[in-house]
């Protein structure tokens, strides 16, 4: 999991830059000031907003994954089964009475 963050910030670095890309040449676009290469730009830059937007959503189950909150639902599965067992021998041994 701690090696997911350098990754994940390393997108979230990519997305802003592609955004502003894509403003500046918006912008560029509204001056006037125009290139015959602005449109293949902005559609790679949308293109990048659009796979890394795609890379963040793969990542976020690893970021939330922790090795504590595994061992909390383990402690927690191991306490439901011992009140279970608690339980069943009562049980038991109320239908003897």
């Amino acid at each position: 999991m701690q090696s997911m963050y350098p990754l994940f910030w390393t997108i979230g670095i990519e997305i802003c830059y592609n955004i502003y890309s894509v403003g500046m040449l918006g912008t560029l676009y509204f001056l006037g000031i125009r290139n015959d290469n602005d449109g293949i730009s902005v559609l790679e830059s949308v293109m990048g907003i659009i796979r890394e937007a795609v890379l963040i959503v793969y990542c976020f189950p690893f970021l939330i994954y922790s090795e504590k909150r595994r061992h909390t639902n383990f402690i927690n599965k191991v306490n439901a089964e011992a009140q279970n067992e608690h339980n069943l021998y009562f049980k038991q041994l109320k239908a003897q009475w």
